[in-house]
């Protein structure tokens, strides 16, 4: 009984403590998505030194169909952890959309991967509400791939190379599609020819 009690009158102070909290980072994510430039956050990318194989760690599509990083093993690939309650995720999934839009082909690919609790149908529902075209549903529900990765912040944003290698991550959120963000990843893309 005390338990409970104590949990109805926790709950209020809970529930005040993470609006809080997600009213800061929207705040702090608009400054950042506002600004002219990626330059800034360009800096905030942690490149890996010496590049680390990517872990074998699966995640899944729509459809439940199991897939690692491996099986792009070719392309330089853009992992995105978020979720659809994040607010600097909502903020920044946008840019991932028009950077797959620009960039997406044989040589380069965004894998936005949920770690929402709520399934494929909250992602297909987040996806279609903000007219994200180019990204596929993805889920990594229970954060094994997130925690194999050694990622516990949202968005984080591993790029590997073509050798299924981290060459470097940002963590937070970022324009993805601004020209200092494409010419990042343009970078790696050469030098894989």
């Amino acid at each position: 009984m005390a338990s409970t009690l104590r949990t109805y009158l926790l709950a209020p102070s809970m529930l005040v403590v993470c609006v809080t909290i997600s009213l800061f980072f929207l705040q702090s994510t608009k400054d950042v998505l506002s600004a002219s430039s990626f330059e800034g956050y360009v800096e905030k990318f942690i490149h890996a030194n010496p590049p680390t194989k990517a872990p074998e760690t699966p995640f899944f599509d729509a459809n439940g169909v199991r897939h690692t990083l491996s099986e792009y093993r070719g392309k330089v690939v853009l992992v995105n952890f978020w979720a659809t309650w994040c607010p600097a995720c909502i903020m920044e999934m946008p840019t991932l959309d028009r950077l797959q839009a620009k960039l997406g082909g044989d040589k380069f690919i965004v894998l936005a991967i949920s770690q929402d609790m709520g399934g494929v149908a909250a992602i297909r529902r987040f996806l279609t509400l903000h007219k994200l075209e180019h990204l596929p549903v993805l889920l990594d529900e229970r954060r094994r791939l997130g925690l194999a990765f050694g990622q516990d912040m949202l968005p984080t944003t591993v790029l590997l190379d073509t050798e299924n290698r981290e060459v470097g991550r940002l963590i937070g959120p970022a324009d993805w599609a601004s020209p200092a963000a494409v010419a990042l990843i343009s970078r790696y893309m050469r030098r894989e020819k």
